[in-house]
């Protein structure tokens, strides 16, 4: 009986964790709305049309994200994964990104550097999730965390 509950705890032990993404707090209609949400590093606040603020160690820090111009965010999912944040966020009638940013400061402004950028089709409102090496963003579709590249389609 006891080398059984071994086994299977050791199957269980030897799986991957999935850890699901967080959609981003909405605030406002869209097609102007904004979006919040924390992590250990700070607060981060983004707007429709891309611009992110990140308020972390009593200073404020920005970028873009990687959209078509005049494109409008609709939906916004995040997780602090491994140093890094990952995020998901849907263009309106344009598609769907998959980032890794840097969370720590990088160079002597402090921006926060972009490890890699996926474009993908639209795809269904489903929260992606993290299985091991890879980033499940819908029942076809995933995608290796560390360099981005589509591992299945």
């Amino acid at each position: 009986m006891t080398k059984l509950l071994v086994v299977c705890l050791g199957v269980i032990l030897s799986l991957p964790a999935t850890e699901a993404f967080t959609p981003a707090e909405r605030i406002g209609h869209l097609p102007r709305a904004l979006f919040r949400f924390e992590t250990s590093a700070g607060k981060y606040t983004i707007r429709s049309d891309g611009f992110v603020e990140i308020y972390a160690y009593q200073r404020k820090r920005v970028f873009y994200l990687s959209m078509p111009p005049k494109g409008r965010l609709e939906r916004v999912y995040f997780i602090a994964h491994e140093g890094d944040l990952l995020l998901r966020y849907d263009v309106i009638d344009q598609g769907t990104y998959l980032t890794r940013i840097e969370q720590t400061p990088s160079g002597r402004l402090g921006g926060r550097k972009r490890k890699w950028v996926t474009e993908l089709p639209n795809l269904p409102d489903q929260v992606p999730v993290i299985n091991g090496d890879v980033v499940i963003v819908s029942p076809t579709i995933e995608i290796n965390k560390a360099d981005g590249r589509i591992v299945r389609q």
